[in-house]
């Protein structure tokens, strides 16, 4: 029995031995990681960021020359009223024709042409 006790005694020395060993050995590899972490975070910059349009710009350089003429038809009867100047630079949306529809002011603005 006291063989046996002196036994148990002697491994679970060694056993002890062994694992502060494989502490020491191991020691690099398992403490080091936050060391390895801190340099690895030490490479990121910091970077500001702006806010911006989602739109693209772009800018050309040179001149823009009359093409063909282009017909613009209408289906609407009525008296042209207003018809936007040769050579007048428009911008989408502007006004290049405008018709009168009813009847009453398309009189009305013959007559006045005729006065």
């Amino acid at each position: 029995m006291k063989n046996a006790k002196l036994s148990l005694t002697v491994a679970g020395g060694i056993l002890v031995i062994a694992v502060a060993v494989g502490i020491f050995i191991n020691r690099g590899t398992y403490f080091s990681q936050s060391d390895q972490t801190q340099a690895t975070n030490s490479d990121f910059t910091t970077v500001f960021l702006e806010q911006k349009d989602l739109k693209t710009y772009e800018s050309f350089s040179g001149t823009l020359k009359y093409e063909d003429d282009v017909r613009i038809i209408t289906t609407d009867e009525g008296v042209l009223t207003y018809l936007a100047p040769e050579g007048q630079g428009l911008t989408r949306g502007a006004e290049i024709y405008r018709i009168y529809q009813s009847p009453e002011d398309s009189e009305l603005l013959a007559a006045d042409q005729q006065v």
